[in-house]
């Protein structure tokens, strides 16, 4: 959503981890209490594994609305982040994981690579709809990381078993 422990607690745990993540940001927060400022997003895009994507110009179910005024928050949404990136915007989330097909046929038309999900089954990565981890107040984010950290272990080893030349972004 753009919370300021996004920038503050959760960016500098991922690096730790050696993790990259995409944060998708409602636009309507930026420079609100609590909520990350346009000066953030350029910190966040410009940290290295980091990516933003799409989640609105307003944090509202898109399922509530008609599909010609999504189309235009996803595209005022991306154009916002995109200035403020000076990347482009490829990723796009609804906010409460509230999706249908309809929405994201229009995203995919619109350009956007990846639509994220809370879905509980994550798809293949090279997969237009993908899972996302949805961390909320209250979630034990180290856990979290924990768990990501070491099924990306574990998967690792098995591919340098098939595969003892370099991985590509291997630290």
């Amino acid at each position: 959503d753009g919370n300021k422990s996004d920038l503050d607690v959760v960016c500098p745990m991922l690096l730790e981890a050696g993790l990259g993540a995409s944060f998708f940001f409602a636009t309507d927060l930026f420079d609100k209490t609590g909520y990350i400022s346009g000066q953030d997003v350029q910190r966040i895009a410009a940290t290295a594994g980091m990516e933003i994507g799409v989640h609105g110009t307003v944090h509202h179910r898109w399922t509530e609305h008609a599909p010609t005024r999504i189309r235009q928050e996803m595209l005022e949404a991306r154009r916002i982040q995109a200035n403020l990136s000076g990347w482009p915007i490829t990723h796009i989330a609804p906010p409460y994981g509230a999706w249908s097909a309809a929405l994201a046929a229009i995203a995919r038309r619109e350009g956007f690579r990846q639509f994220h999900t809370c879905n509980e089954r994550p798809g293949p990565q090279a997969a237009y709809l993908q899972h996302r981890l949805c961390i909320r107040a209250g979630d034990d984010v180290a856990a979290l990381l924990e768990q990501k950290s070491s099924r990306q272990s574990v998967l690792r080893a098995r591919l340098r078993a098939l595969y003892p030349a370099p991985l590509p972004n291997q630290r």
